[in-house]
């Protein structure tokens, strides 16, 4: 067996152990038209990536509890639960949105990765966006958005080169997925309070001074 399929083997046992995360964090299944979630709280958003070419096979966000460590795992096309497809109709991108119940406390977006053919990239240093949830609060936490900047290879080939993650107010277009795809948030109110890197918000066509070098690796 090659080590790049003994490396391929284990990163696909990490992500299983990450995305299966703690029942701290409860998913939300879509097309629910009540959904109970007394003594916990309700984080709303959307997930996704923005690309000049092409798509890599996938990108993640990590969201860490401050109280454990423990953490749950967003991606835009994550086999372990389901692929977001909600903006499927855009232009050279893709995701889609989701709502999480977990415990009142503190919280944050921490880490991401690409991964793309048999190589996948994550920053060295990653940075924090805090939040915090309140009980029986519905709390629209942001856009998380990557930016993927492609190039080519010696060889003429298209790839993915890098990527820079930004979290965005997309409340106006989320609302309308969010309550589509899950029926009980339009009997709820939804409080708007975007986790922040750096208690920055810069859209991805803008100059980010806070860029987040990373790192590459093959599988």
């Amino acid at each position: 067996m090659s080590l790049k399929i003994v490396r391929f083997a284990i990163f696909i046992l990490l992500m299983a152990t990450i995305s299966g995360c703690s029942s701290k964090f409860t998913r939300i299944s879509r097309g629910i038209d009540n959904v109970d979630f007394s003594g916990k709280g309700l984080i709303v958003g959307s997930i996704q990536e923005t690309t000049d070419g092409m798509l890599p096979s996938s990108t993640s966000f990590f969201i860490h509890s401050k109280e454990d460590g423990s953490s749950l795992t967003l991606a835009t096309n994550n086999v372990f639960w389901w692929q977001f497809d909600d903006f499927r109709d855009m232009e050279n991108s893709r995701g889609g949105v989701f709502a999480i119940a977990l415990p009142p406390g503190d919280y944050y977006v921490h880490g991401w990765n690409i991964s793309s053919g048999n190589s996948y990239m994550f920053p060295k240093h990653p940075r924090k966006a805090p939040f915090t949830v309140h009980e029986n609060e519905v709390l629209y936490i942001g856009n998380l958005n990557m930016l993927i900047k492609t190039g080519h290879n010696i060889f003429g080939m298209e790839l993915v080169a890098s990527g820079f993650p930004f979290i965005l107010d997309e409340s106006v277009r989320d609302f309308v997925f969010l309550k589509w795809r899950y029926p009980f948030l339009n009997n709820r109110d939804i409080k708007i309070e975007i986790a922040k890197y750096d208690d920055l918000i810069i859209p991805p066509e803008k100059p980010n001074p806070h860029l987040e070098e990373s790192e590459v690796g093959d599988f």
